[in-house]
């Protein structure tokens, strides 16, 4: 009897054990930074090819790779799988599923989300627009990087009632949201402001510019306004490395007369020049009613500009239109 009622005990203890140690583990699984280890190899990767430099030939950014994989993303609406004809699963690059809600309300929150995450993971593991990781060879075209792709399930995109997202939105979204570990916002980390209304500030000094110089008519606020719909199909979260040089040549070469035909109109700002924020890049697609905006920064070398991550429609138009004709990372 003594021993069962000692054994009786000890089993009692260990429950008490577990269930302290259950607990435990969830706070400090809380309270640590989830790492992501994809993110970690690019990062590394960006840094070699940045540092590893000997003499004006920089054999670092000649030889070391970019090891930087797409993160690939499909927003699961209905059933179990989560099939997207945008977002295509590979041995080497899993696709990951993100369930949605079923309150519309609730489901553009969850696209804020996955959108503003992707970019603070883009802009991050590029080393913030700090490092030249462009290779050295490289002098007339953009290299970009095509950090995250983004998708909805077939199922859920053909009924056509995915929530669309303005820049607005998500540069409002981003201001409210924190980095974690820290009190800065996604807003602040990427952009360098802490206030959503320069940004569209920004627009308006690049509108005041192209008015000025008479390089055409374009509708700024059409193009500020840019909506993020996955019900037309994939997104893209693309950086940019523009090379030193090239942004004159677009004011040059790619407007003129009345109106745009096609291309990028680069405007260096003035405004906010203690920001990262140092230039607006406007994207205008054939026929000058539509388009995007991006936002740059000059790089401490000034060796190239920096094009700050930003959600692009995945089809061949908007990639031709922002001059990306070298890449980094898996379709």
């Amino acid at each position: 009897m003594k021993k069962r009622g000692m054994t009786s005990k000890m089993i009692i203890g260990l429950i008490i054990a577990a269930i302290g140690f259950i607990f435990l583990t969830v706070l400090l699984m809380r309270s640590i930074k989830i790492v992501d280890p994809e993110r970690e190899v690019c990062a590394l990767s960006v840094t070699h090819r940045s540092s590893f430099n000997l003499g004006p030939w920089e054999p670092g950014r000649e030889y070391i790779p970019l090891n930087c994989k797409t993160q690939k993303l499909c927003l699961q609406g209905s059933g179990d799988n989560c099939a997207t004809t945008g977002v295509i699963s590979t041995p080497k690059n899993k696709v990951t599923n993100i369930k949605l809600s079923d309150k519309e309300r609730e489901v553009q929150i969850e696209i804020l989300d996955v959108v503003s995450d992707a970019m603070y993971r883009c802009h991050d593991m590029l080393g913030k627009g700090k490092l030249n990781f462009m290779p050295h060879s490289l002098w007339d075209t953009n290299y970009c990087v095509i950090c995250t792709r983004i998708g909805v399930d077939d199922e859920t995109k053909a009924k056509g009632n995915i929530p669309v997202v303005t820049q607005e939105m998500l540069n409002e979204y981003m201001q409210d949201r924190v980095v974690p570990n820290s009190e800065i916002s996604y807003l602040e980390f990427i952009y360098g402001t802490r206030d959503a209304d320069d940004m569209k500030l920004y627009i308006e000094e690049a509108g005041q510019k192209i008015e000025e110089r008479g390089r055409g008519s374009i509708d700024l606020e059409k193009i500020s306004a840019t909506d993020i719909d996955l019900n037309k199909g994939s997104y893209a979260i693309i950086a940019q490395a523009i090379p030193d040089g090239t942004i004159g040549n677009w004011l040059g070469a790619t407007v003129g007369g009345v109106a745009v035909a096609g291309g990028i109109i680069a405007v260096p700002l003035t405004l906010g020049s203690s920001l990262s924020v140092t230039g607006v890049g406007i994207a205008v697609l054939a026929g000058g009613g539509a388009g995007m905006t991006f936002y740059t920064a000059s790089t401490p070398n000034k060796e190239f500009t920096y094009g700050m991550p930003m959600a692009v429609q995945y089809e061949s138009d908007s990639l031709k239109v922002l001059n990306c004709y070298e890449f980094e990372g898996a379709p």
